[in-house]
C-alpha cells in the first residue's frame, strides 16, 4: 500500500513541477518581451531574411503549382464543357486554400533550415557549450 502511495505521490509532484516550470519559463518570457530593449537592427536583419528572401521560393512554388492545377483542371472542366470556368476555380482554390498553405510551408522549410545550420554551426564552434556554462 505505501508503495502505491508513494508512486502516486512522486507523479503528482513530477507533474505539478513540471507545470511550474512551464508557468515560470511563460513568466520569464513574458517579462523578458515588454523588459529589454527591442534590438531594431537585429528585428529588421530578421525580417528581410525570413520575408524578403523567403518570397522568391514562394513565388515561385504558387506559379508551378497554379500552373499544374490549372492544367488539370482544364483537362477535367473541359470535358463536362466547363473550360471557362478553370479560372476562377483555380484562383479561389489557389488564393484561398493553397496559397497560405504552400507559403507557410516554404517559409517554415526555408527558414527552419536556415536556423537548423546556424545552430548546427554554433555547436561545432562550442558556442552552444559556452552558453550552457554560462
Amino acid at each position: 500500500m505505501t508503495r502505491l502511495v508513494t508512486a502516486v505521490g512522486a507523479a503528482i509532484v513530477s507533474w505539478f513541477t513540471y507545470v511550474g516550470e512551464i508557468v515560470l519559463l511563460a513568466l520569464e518570457t513574458f517579462a523578458s518581451i515588454f523588459s529589454q530593449k527591442i534590438r531594431w537592427r537585429l528585428f529588421l536583419a530578421q525580417m528581410v531574411e525570413i520575408g524578403l528572401r523567403s518570397q522568391s521560393v514562394v513565388v515561385i512554388t504558387g506559379a508551378f503549382t497554379g500552373a499544374v492545377f490549372a492544367a488539370q483542371t482544364f483537362f477535367q472542366f473541359n470535358k463536362l464543357g466547363m473550360g471557362s470556368a478553370v479560372g476562377a476555380v483555380v484562383s479561389v482554390a489557389i488564393c484561398r486554400e493553397l496559397g497560405p498553405v504552400l507559403t507557410a510551408l516554404m517559409v517554415t522549410g526555408r527558414v527552419g533550415a536556415s536556423m537548423s545550420a546556424e545552430i548546427g554551426t554554433m555547436k561545432v564552434t562550442e558556442q552552444i557549450d559556452a552558453l550552457r556554462a554560462l
